[in-house]
This record gives structure tokens, sequence and C-alpha cells, in this order.
């Protein structure tokens, strides 16, 4: 169980890399597009399309936005491509939990090319396809990765399961994420504390730092030393408070 959860971790964590690299690629191609409007880069492989002479405007301005959007999708690629190469982010094999990215790995060795270099010239290609498509779609995934082991962990909560008794609280209870209801109770009480100035809530410790700003001794002594956050399987999570003066 604990090598699933750590494999699951993995793809998350390497999903929010690859999510970080087309963020890079966005940028990049966003800078040589605002500063450099007409770089051949841009137009590569994206030749004119030639219109009869009964087309209409519409059509030509069709054209000219096909050709426009074709032009940064080009360029888009074009750099996803080179960051992948740079950063040896083989899609192939990015997922294994022995594989280092960048090209001062261990695994560079004498025998590298035979044994993987073919798969990183393919493998890093296809990852510069992908983030080519922009940060919406990692950004997605990274989603419906987290939404998936949050309801993983939900649904092998048997005490939590039990309580149960209608399909709407099943619902409710598949649809709300745990430590989103958790931070959320958490800054709703907190805010009432004046000297309050922000907060770090751990999962794992069922616990949150709690950062006050100047706060008189009674006052500090009067706050509650822990939370109760009533959660959708009608069962409550106790949350320790503890509190740090800045």
């Amino acid at each position: 169980m604990n090598n699933q959860v750590d494999l699951f971790d993995h793809f998350i964590q390497v999903t929010f890399i690859l999510l970080i690299l087309s963020m890079i690629t966005e940028k990049i191609t966003n800078f040589i597009k605002l500063n450099f409007p007409d770089n051949k880069l841009k137009k590569a492989f994206n030749w004119d399309i030639k219109l009869s002479n009964n087309a209409s405007m519409e059509d030509y301005e069709d054209v000219a936005k096909n050709k426009k959007n074709r032009e940064i999708q080009t360029l888009a690629t074009i750099i996803g491509v080179a960051i992948a190469y740079g950063c040896r982010a083989n899609i192939f094999r990015i997922y294994d939990t022995d594989f280092e990215m960048g090209w001062l790995s261990s695994e560079i060795s004498a025998d590298y090319f035979k044994r993987h270099l073919l798969s990183d010239f393919f493998g890093c290609g296809l990852t510069g396809l992908f983030l080519s498509l922009g940060s919406k779609f990692f950004h997605d995934l990274l989603g419906l990765l987290l939404e998936s082991k949050n309801l993983k962990r939900k649904l092998t909560d048997r005490e939590g399961v039990s309580n149960l008794q209608t399909i709407d609280e099943v619902d409710k209870y598949i649809a709300e994420v745990e430590p989103i209801v958790v931070e959320s109770h958490l800054n709703q009480y907190l805010r009432t504390i004046p000297a309050f100035q922000h907060f770090e809530y751990s999962e794992t410790d069922d616990a949150a730092d709690v950062y006050l700003g100047e706060i008189s001794e009674d006052e500090l002594h009067n706050l509650q030393p822990m939370i109760s956050v009533p959660l959708a399987n009608k069962t409550t999570k106790q949350v320790a408070l503890n509190y740090i003066l800045i």
C-alpha cells in the first residue's frame, strides 16, 4: 500500500514539474511573440493558403486568424522541444521512480548511447509537443491526479463511509476535499483574531501553525488550543493550533 501511495505521489510530483516546464514554454513564447513579432521561427512550416477570387472578406479574415494561431503554435512547439531536450524530460521514462532528469545524471555513462539515446531522442521530442499544448493541459492533469488521490483516500476510509446514509451524503462526501474544507474552516475562525497574520496547515500532523502579530498574554492565553472541523461524513476533525508570535 505504501508503495502505491509513493508511486501516486511521484506521478503528482513529475506532473508538477511538467506544469512548470509548460509555463516556462508559454513565458518564452509570449516574450518572443511580443518583442519579435516578425521572427522567422514563428513562420516556419506555416505556408500561405490561397483562396479563390470568389472568397469573401470573412474567408480572408479566418485564414489570417488561423495562420497567426499556427505561427504561435509552431513557435511554442519549437521552444517546448528545446526545453524538453535541454532538461532531458523523456516522457517515456520520466515517470519511472529511478529516472533522473538532466544531462548530468548518474546514468550518463559510456554505455548511455547504447541503452537510452534513442529513447531520449524520441521521448524528449514527444514531451516538447506536450509542453507546447500549454500549462492548462498539465494543470488539469495535476488537478485530476490530486482529486483521484483524495477520492481514493476517502473510499478507503471505512469509518467515514459507514456514516453515510443517503446518496446525497455520498455525493457531498466525494465532492468535498478534506484539506480544503479544513483550511476554509480554519481561515474563517482565525480571521476573527485581531492579531492573526497567516497560518500553515499540516494534513499529516492535523495541526496548524498560526502566526500572530502583537497580542497581550491574556489574549494569547484565551485562544483555543484546538478547533473542531465538521466534515461531510458527519464526523469532526480535531486540528491543533500552534500559536507563533512574529
